[in-house]
């Protein structure tokens, strides 16, 4: 005879084990913040769970205040930003210090990721509160593809 609470048990751990692996907290119930984490590691299947149960595209992770957005063009995860993006996500959004999606692109040198963001209508000429612009990043960054990228689109100091 099986011992069907064990067999249950290990069910459920193995369920729990699935999501979190997944990328996503069993149970957290905040899909926000699940949204921006699986962003953040290139888990699309997550993202668009996420998405696909009321998170918010455009919503911030309350420690750096990024959008998932912003992580993804960070990490340079371009399916991530696909989706993202057809699911709405605002290309120019800020972060509190003012900077973008496509500013973090210029800082982490993810050249595919800011001419995606570029060809989805981002400002590529925007300036965050501290003066800086993604050309001025990408520069004091040594990124010298996104220095050349960027001075193709007519940007530069």
């Amino acid at each position: 005879m099986i011992n069907v609470y064990k067999t249950a048990g290990y069910f459920r751990l193995s369920v729990a084990f699935f999501i979190f692996a997944a990328g996503l907290t069993a149970c957290s119930g905040n899909l926000d913040q699940e949204l921006v984490q699986a962003a953040k590691k290139g888990n699309t299947e997550s993202v668009e769970y996420a998405l696909g149960k009321g998170a918010n595209v455009n919503a911030k992770d309350p420690e750096f205040h990024a959008t998932a957005l912003m992580w993804a063009a960070h990490e340079g995860r371009l399916d991530t930003m696909r989706i993202l993006i057809q699911h709405g996500a605002e290309i120019d959004m800020r972060g509190d210090d003012g900077e973008t999606a496509l500013w973090f692109t210029a800082q982490r040198g993810q050249l595919e990721a800011m001419k995606l963001l570029v060809e989805n209508g981002a400002d590529p000429a925007v300036v965050g509160r501290d003066g800086q612009s993604a050309y001025t990043v990408a520069v004091t960054k040594g990124n010298t593809e996104i220095v050349d990228y960027l001075e193709s689109l007519g940007i530069s100091e």
